[in-house]
């Protein structure tokens, strides 16, 4: 059986009455990153440190502290690049990472006089301005009417 979420991607007027509509606020990264880190009472006083609004079930909150997993920080790179302890999810640490940055060439295509066509620029906001569409929506707008085709891979 499909989930709201399936079917909200495939089709938008699948949605319950009970269906709400996800978002993105900073705060709720911090508000979990400092359960997972300093426990329910600190993840508590975020909150009301932050005057924010619970966000989070009860029965989400036992799940994330029964099942997280806290990795061990390596130290092979010495003090001076190894991460400290105040380092959150929202933390990249470019030097550390453990995958070999990509051999881009970053130098301007070749475009042949004469066939290059007007320039088109779209500004997309999330959550939508009223009476715009959605960046998904817009995506999935801009494949669909796509006449060149362009393929972007994340590993070499």
């Amino acid at each position: 059986m499909e989930t709201s979420s399936l079917l909200s991607s495939l089709n938008d007027e699948c949605k319950s009455d009970n269906y709400i509509e996800p978002h993105y606020k900073e705060w709720y990264r911090v508000a979990v990153d400092t359960l997972i880190q300093n426990g329910l009472e600190a993840y508590q006083e975020f909150l009301a440190k932050e005057r924010c609004s619970e966000f989070l079930a009860e029965e989400e909150i036992d799940y994330i502290l029964k099942n997280v997993q806290k990795f061990a920080q390596s130290t092979a790179h010495g003090s001076d690049n190894s991460c400290d302890d105040t380092s959150s999810s929202g933390t990249y640490w470019p030097i550390e990472s453990d995958v070999e940055a990509p051999n881009l060439d970053l130098g301007w295509p070749y475009v042949m006089p004469g066939l290059l066509g007007g320039t088109h620029i779209d500004l997309l906001f999330h959550p939508p301005r009223a009476h715009f569409l959605t960046i998904k929506e817009t995506i999935r707008k801009m494949i669909k009417e796509a006449r060149k085709k362009s393929s972007f891979h994340d590993k070499v």
